[in-house]
């Protein structure tokens, strides 16, 4: 059972002080009036005292989790993807409920091992798929579930940047610490979101442009024949630059939502020319990705205290893990151009 303080507050302890840990999760925790920071905890001793120093904190320093296992509460690991399942092992052994940052493992036999250990041990043990707290991937979620667009025929989704910042380790150039490239870093995000919506599918084909490392760009089909008659087709870039967004194409016409947490969804209704936004009717609760993280910590934390499943729980993150291995055990490869000189020899 989670150890909470005579204050009400809970004490959280943050694994890992890189790009992820500063920029998303310790605001949110900032933010909470629901969690204090407990403790920042990393092998190098030295940048978890900056980030103290930096975010002018009253927490702990510490090199391991036992180190401060009877003073938190629960545990948000966010370091480089293959140290995720140890870690969120080692939390769960030491009983304490984790969170863990996406994906919550490299491999889908470490996913497996951290699922059982939740269901052994009791514990809540969340993944940060955060983009499900987005008030639009709500609304769409329960349009959908309510069939108010009527089927779901096909969806095309795609994410392209060009202006990405590798994390201060640089564990996302190989893939044996990301566990792959483009289609894990960036799009398990929207994959956990089409599983949410859609369940898993029965039919998959994948390529990418990987030559031994992570790949810097990935195409994926999709189908689902037995419960339901639909497509997707999913498009990702770390090189090029892409309208980013959902396209469904429904009995009711076709819906559009860009990929962001202030993005309205936009309807085309069937054979008329018109577009009409669609908004909730209830205040907005996540007006941007910040919000989004303070949303996941809370809603870990009410877990936690409830005993209840979090909205993002371990079982889901293994469902998305073993989805990015079906699509990575399909791969061809693709060679696509990746500077101007060799688009150029391309065309």
């Amino acid at each position: 059972m989670t150890r909470i303080t005579t204050n009400g507050v809970f004490r959280l302890a943050v694994v890992g002080s890189g790009q992820i840990a500063t920029q998303a999760h310790i605001p949110a925790v900032l933010e909470s009036p629901h969690v204090e920071l407990a403790a920042v905890i990393d092998t190098s001793r030295s940048r978890a005292e900056r980030v103290i120093s930096d975010f002018q904190l009253r927490a702990k320093v510490a090199s391991s989790i036992s180190e401060v296992r009877d003073s938190v509460d629960g545990v948000i690991v966010a370091t480089p993807n293959h140290t995720h399942s140890a870690l969120a092992i080692e939390c769960l052994t030491l009983g304490l409920p984790v969170l863990i940052e996406k994906p919550i493992a490299s491999t889908v036999a470490d996913a497996a091992t951290v699922v059982a250990m939740a269901a052994r041990s009791k514990l809540v043990a969340s993944v940060g798929y955060c983009t499900r707290f987005w008030d639009n991937v709500c609304l769409l979620g329960e349009l959908l579930d309510s069939n108010y667009f009527g089927a779901v025929h096909r969806f095309v989704y795609q994410l392209g940047i060009s202006d990405w910042a590798p994390p201060v380790s640089g564990y996302s150039f190989s893939r044996a610490a990301a566990g792959g490239g483009v289609l894990i870093v960036n799009g398990s995000h929207f994959i956990d979101r089409m599983l949410h919506w859609f369940g898993f599918p029965d039919e998959v084909e994948y390529s990418d442009d990987s030559l031994g490392g992570p790949e810097a760009t990935a195409v994926g089909s999709l189908q689902w024949s037995r419960e339901r008659a639909l497509q997707g087709t999913i498009r990702l870039s770390k090189v090029r630059r892409l309208p980013s967004g959902l396209v469904l194409e429904t009995d009711a016409g076709i819906v559009t939502m860009h990929e962001s947490a202030e993005a309205p969804l936009l309807w085309r209704p069937q054979d008329r020319a018109i577009e009409l936004i669609i908004n909730p009717r209830r205040p907005r609760l996540c007006p941007d990705d910040r919000a989004a993280f303070r949303l996941q910590l809370e809603d870990f934390v009410s877990a936690c205290r409830n005993s209840q499943p979090p909205r993002v729980s371990a079982e889901e993150g293994l469902e998305s893990l073993r989805m990015i291995d079906m699509l990575y055990a399909r791969r061809r490869s693709v060679h696509e151009p990746r500077t101007p000189a060799e688009t150029a020899r391309v065309l």
